[in-house]
């Protein structure tokens, strides 16, 4: 490239040099800067990747531990329930069983669901307050979003019995309007 510019030997005045850099600077300087560009366009795709993922496991991990609280209560109030009466659990279950999705909307189920939440407000709300998680871990259709939607259904079916979270649902869906087919978990 330097005899190319300068057809002749090697030059021992400084200006020539000078004005060999600027050219070496003006042909290389334009590769190296798109060079870096697309360094840095690859570096803040890889930090919004990592943001979101960062927000994903904050999320995944504060509905885990609300969960697990809820549940928590929901399991202290039906073992408080079985001390009174050892076959609480047992009703509990039998209020929804053998009953279709179609029949929760029915007066009879209606009319159980409200005596239910009468006698047992706080299990009813307790239950209540795990929708919004259930709603929000199942609305993100990526694998650590499934994973924990798949691990809180395990966990309540485990910690309460599937019986009991399918009569729970069953009187929620009875008795919320805005409660549709779509957010059944457990009577599918």
């Amino acid at each position: 490239m330097y005899l190319m510019y300068f057809n002749s030997g090697i030059i021992s005045d400084h200006t020539k040099w000078a004005e060999f850099g600027t050219y070496i600077s003006g042909v290389y300087s334009p590769f190296i800067s798109l060079l870096a560009f697309f360094i840095l366009i690859g570096q803040f795709k890889s930090q919004q990747s990592m943001d979101k993922h960062q927000r994903d496991q904050n999320y995944i991990g504060l509905s885990l531990n609300d969960f697990s609280f809820y549940l928590d209560r929901m399991e202290l109030y039906i073992d408080k329930m079985n001390d009174k009466d050892p076959n609480f659990e047992n009703n509990l279950g039998l209020i929804s069983q053998g009953i279709s999705i179609e029949s929760f909307r029915e007066e009879d189920f209606k009319t159980k669901s409200i005596v239910f939440v009468t006698l047992h407000r706080k299990l009813h709300d307790l239950w209540v307050c795990t929708i919004p998680i259930y709603r929000g871990l199942g609305a993100v259709n990526e694998v650590p979003y499934q994973s924990a939607y798949r691990s809180v259904q395990l966990k309540a079916i485990a910690v309460l019995s599937l019986r009991v979270c399918q009569t729970l649902e069953a009187i929620n869906y009875c008795l919320k309007s805005d409660f549709n087919k779509d957010d059944i978990i457990f009577n599918k």
